[in-house]
């Protein structure tokens, strides 16, 4: 018999698949070459990232799989704009509960 554990209602990160999240890895490094680590994290406007996310999305609904820019493959730049969409949808929700104006 092992010790108890209350992991009820927490995230199961074992369900993740690593290896298929190789083009964000590879997106964020790309950026970090390209501008500083962790710039991202400085925010950007909602809808430039949804444009952006879009822009990926439909080169793909064409039949393109790699970004010509960096030749990533173009879920890469899908799940980087939503991680950074979604990491400031919860950075505002924080600020707000605080009562930050940022």
């Amino acid at each position: 018999m092992g010790a108890t554990r209350y992991n009820d209602g927490k995230l199961e990160w074992s369900l993740l698949e690593y290896e298929a999240l190789a083009p964000l890895v590879e997106v964020m490094m790309y950026g970090c070459k390209k501008y500083k680590r962790d710039d991202w994290k400085k925010g950007f406007p909602k809808e430039k990232l949804v444009d952006s996310l879009l822009r990926h999305a439909h080169a793909l609904a064409d039949g393109q799989e790699l970004d010509p820019e960096n030749n990533i493959h173009h879920v890469g730049g899908i799940m980087f704009n939503a991680m950074v969409y979604y990491y400031q949808y919860e950075k505002d929700k924080k600020n707000e509960k605080l009562g930050l104006p940022f």
